[in-house]
Order: C-alpha cells, then sequence, then structure tokens
C-alpha cells in the first residue's frame, strides 16, 4: 500500500502551459523527490495539476511507495511543498502564491478527505509565461531547497494586493539582509547595495530638497509612508507602482546572494 497526500492551493493566472520539458506531462507538473528518514532514503512523486478552473484551484499530489504514518508523512512532504510554492513564487514575477490546505490523506494510520477555505501565483503574457514555467521546471530539478526564510518571506510579501503593503514589505527584507557590522539595520548599507546593483538613472541617489537627507528613490519612497516628504498618497502609491519592479529585481538578487 502507498501513502498519498494531496493539497489544495489557489492560483491566479497561473496556466501549465504545453512546453518541452520532461516534467510537463498532460498538462500536469510532475517530478520526483529523494528524501531521508530515519536513515532510509525515500522516493516521493509530486505533481501539480489544475482541478478547479474557474476558482483556479490547484492540486499538489505527493505519492510514496512505502507505508508511512500521517505525522511522518506531513513531516516529509511539508519541505517538498514549501519548496515548490516559493519556487512559483520566485520564478513568476508578480505572482500571489497562498498557503496550501489539506484535502486527501490516505497513510498507514488515516484514510480521509478535508474541505477548507482556499488562498494563492500569477503570470501574464504567454511567451513570457512559457520561458518562466521553463524556468521554473529546470530549478524543481535541482536538489537546492527553497524551503528557506528569505523565500518564504519573498511568497509572504508578493501575496500582498495593496502596493503600498508590498513594497514595505519587499523594502524590509532589504533592511533584514544588508546590515550593519554590529547587525544593526541600516538604510545606509540598503542603499550602498542598491548603487552597487543599479545605475544611477535607475536609483536616483541624491539629496531630496524636501528632506533634506541622501538616499535612493526605493528608499525615499520607503520613508514617505512614514515620513512628510511633500507628496500625497496617491502621489506615493504611483512611484511604488513604477518602482516595484525593480525593487523585486533587488530583492532576488539578495535571496540569490544569501542563499
Amino acid at each position: 500500500m502507498s501513502s498519498i497526500l494531496e493539497y489544495k492551493v489557489r492560483i491566479d493566472n497561473f496556466r501549465i502551459l504545453d512546453i518541452e520539458d520532461e516534467i510537463i506531462v498532460d498538462g500536469k507538473i510532475s517530478y520526483e523527490k529523494c528524501l531521508e528518514l530515519d536513515g532510509e532514503k525515500i522516493i516521493i512523486n509530486i505533481s501539480l495539476q489544475l482541478e478547479e478552473e474557474r476558482e483556479k484551484i490547484y492540486t499538489i499530489k505527493l505519492t510514496s511507495e512505502k507505508e508511512l504514518c500521517l505525522s511522518e508523512f506531513q513531516l516529509l512532504v511539508d519541505e517538498i511543498t514549501k519548496d515548490l510554492l516559493n519556487k512559483i513564487a520566485f520564478f513568476y514575477e508578480g505572482a500571489k502564491v497562498g498557503e496550501p490546505w489539506l484535502s486527501v490523506a490516505k497513510c498507514k494510520d488515516t484514510n480521509m478527505g478535508t474541505s477548507e477555505l482556499p488562498i494563492m501565483a500569477c503570470i501574464d503574457n504567454k511567451n513570457r509565461d512559457k520561458e518562466l514555467l521553463k524556468s521554473l521546471c529546470t530549478e524543481l530539478k535541482k536538489d537546492n531547497s527553497f524551503n528557506k526564510d528569505d523565500y518564504n518571506l519573498f511568497r509572504t510579501a508578493m501575496n500582498n494586493d495593496d502596493i503600498v503593503v508590498k513594497y514595505m514589505f519587499l523594502y524590509q527584507i532589504l533592511l533584514m539582509r544588508h546590515l550593519k557590522s554590529n547587525g544593526e539595520e541600516s538604510q545606509k548599507c540598503v542603499d550602498n547595495f542598491i548603487k552597487s546593483q543599479f545605475s544611477k538613472d535607475k536609483h536616483m541617489y541624491q539629496k531630496w530638497e524636501d528632506s533634506n537627507r541622501c538616499e535612493t528613490i526605493y528608499t525615499r519612497l520607503r520613508n514617505q509612508v512614514g515620513h512628510y516628504r511633500k507628496k500625497t498618497p496617491s502621489e506615493t502609491r504611483n512611484a511604488m507602482e513604477e518602482k516595484i519592479d525593480e525593487l523585486i529585481q533587488l530583492i532576488k538578487i539578495t535571496i540569490d546572494c544569501n542563499n
């Protein structure tokens, strides 16, 4: 008897397209991972497939030929599901990926089906989607795990619909990863990193007249939320919309350097 767990997750505007890759089969992403439990290697087969098109509900199915108890199987696959969802969030720009919920469990000590409220990944034009899907498939076939704090934080940030909340959350990741030598947060360290990655026409580092502070546009926008900068909330929101993709690029560079 095999062990089976199925999770549901809502993934808006996400499509598994027909591309030339061995892990794409019949509209399904299918691959395997080898994990270790009590010194024994266990092969886990993983698949991701659209189940409810209208609600954009996907099923993540995980199976093992070994009979396992629910608790030990869930402990094994927790890393796999987070790895999968974090990679979708990381490789599809603008993606919003929620938390999965358990819907089916067939294990040595359990046989059940459940139904709970869903949560949320995004994409855009078809050519871009194919390239992003290829990148995702390439990463899924590697052994490196995305079940790490940086990727969890990134996925949480990208799950916000409000541009200001998303921007502030993303900037906080930069603050947490570019610290002073004594471990304290520093916007100056963040700006030094930004200047090392982007040209001046992007980072716009200067002494701003209304605040008399030297900072990049990304730090300035962050500070416009909490400090008076002679800008209306709508002006700040619009400027964040314009710079959010560049901020996301900076976060990805930071995460890649730290993992």
